[in-house]
Order: structure tokens, then sequence, then C-alpha cells
């Protein structure tokens, strides 16, 4: 992780970075400076989920529900992106907090039809707008649409 904070501090002179905890997989960081927050993922195990985020972050960079997306780079093999950072609770936390840990699976399945609902809406005309970044692992953008 060392590697990282120096590749970071180098990446954002003068800037305040800190970890986040609860990532997950990946490593997350919030970085500071002259009153801008913004987050940064750095991929834990797999670049090409990284490379997955920053593509579905793109296409959906026109809704307000999403966080905006600044940059993607590389530490080595690893992915990272850089993100707007929105306060408040992650998704986990919210499901978690509903008391119904019972039916946690039934609500990561309302989920998952609400985003796929969100991104079915999408048009193929947004495509002109955002820079996809087209890897091996990563979804061709033209058959998404079929």
């Amino acid at each position: 992780m060392d590697i990282h904070i120096d590749f970071l501090k180098n990446k954002y002179n003068n800037s305040v970075i800190l970890p986040v905890t609860g990532g997950g997989t990946n490593e997350l960081y919030i970085v500071s400076r002259n009153g801008e927050t913004k987050l940064v993922k750095i991929a834990g195990i797999c670049s090409e989920d990284i490379l997955n985020e920053y593509n579905a972050l793109q296409l959906l960079s026109e809704k307000n529900e999403t966080p905006k997306v600044y940059d993607l780079f590389y530490i080595g093999n690893r992915a990272g992106i850089e993100m707007e950072f929105i306060k408040g609770k992650n998704m986990l936390d919210i499901l978690l907090g509903l008391n119904e840990k019972e039916n946690i699976y039934l609500n990561f399945k309302r989920l998952g039809e609400i985003l796929s609902r969100l991104h079915s809406r999408l048009h193929s005309r947004h495509l002109r707008n955002v820079n996809i970044v087209k890897k091996a692992a990563v979804f061709d953008a033209d058959s998404f649409w079929e």
C-alpha cells in the first residue's frame, strides 16, 4: 500500500490524502486541496472492474445521481479512478440500516433491477460525448445497446 500512497502524494502534490475504510476489495482515498475534495479508488484485485466502473460512470455522466469522473490512471498494473466525492452513507450501510437484514438479498436484487432500468434508458447518442476505455475485459460499448 505504501507505493500507492507515494504515488498519490506525487500526483496530488500539496493535498491531504486520507484512506477510507470499508472499500471492500479496492483501496479508497479522500484527496482534499483548497476546499475541493475528490475520491480516488485503486483496484485491489481486478483492474478490469475499475475500467468497467469508469466506463459505466462515463455513460451515466449526464445523470446527477452518479459521481463525475475526472481521471483514469495506472499505478503499475493496477487501475485507479479519480471521481467526485459525494458525502453520505455507502449503499451497504443504508441497506443494513433498514433493519431488514433478512431481506438484504431482496434489497440488492431490487437495487440491481433499478440500476438495470437506469442503464437501459441511456441512448447510443451519449457515446459520442464520453471517453470509453476499451480493453479486452471491458464490454464493447456498441454491443451494449443491442
